[in-house]
């Protein structure tokens, strides 16, 4: 070099390389139903915004807990975010059983894990030569902790003659002093 030089430095612009993409999708399961945009392709390392979650609407029954995975998290691969929904009620069927019907409405949705309204119990109409004695479960006690059937129960009706005898020949302190009575009754006749 015999005299000063300059070097310059020359720029040019470079094109920016072209982020990575994720797929991020949006799943209902029992329960419920998401409603919206449920499939995206974001930039990798980015965040959901508030507008790109689809809103997750539970069934009759049920309430939306939230997403199966955290929706705040730093996104950097693909994901699925799945509805997760609780039940929050059961069904309750009365069953008219094989020898009657049910009056009425036979069908109640009950809040989980308590009792039946006794108020609401349905009535039950008992075929010709049938009593109805009660419910398979007593809807007062039994704790409603899925769908429940209850089913009417009947014994058959007997004569009044066959009534008796059944009295007389049964179990229990009544029967003897039937039978005392009717001794007394036949000596006294004697």
């Amino acid at each position: 070099v015999t005299e000063p030089l300059t070097f310059t430095a020359q720029y040019e612009t470079a094109p920016l390389p072209e982020p990575e993409k994720v797929h991020v999708s949006f799943m209902d399961s029992e329960g419920g139903l998401v409603h919206g945009t449920t499939e995206l392709i974001i930039d990798k390392g980015s965040y959901l915004d508030a507008l790109m979650i689809p809103v997750a609407e539970a069934h009759g029954g049920y309430a939306f807990t939230g997403w199966d995975n955290d929706v705040t998290q730093q996104i950097n691969e693909d994901i699925v975010f799945k509805a997760m929904y609780e039940r929050t009620e059961a069904r309750c069927i009365f069953d008219g059983g094989e020898h009657g019907s049910v009056v009425g409405i036979n069908e109640f949705c009950v809040p989980l894990n308590t009792t039946f309204d006794t108020s609401s119990i349905p009535q039950v109409t008992a075929d010709k030569k049938y009593i109805f004695i009660g419910w398979d479960k007593d809807p007062a006690t039994h704790v409603i902790d899925d769908d429940t059937t209850f089913v009417a129960q009947y014994e058959k009706d007997l004569p009044w003659y066959k009534k008796l005898w059944k009295l007389l020949t049964g179990k229990g302190c009544l029967k003897w002093l039937l039978w005392i009575l009717l001794i007394l009754l036949a000596l006294w006749l004697v």
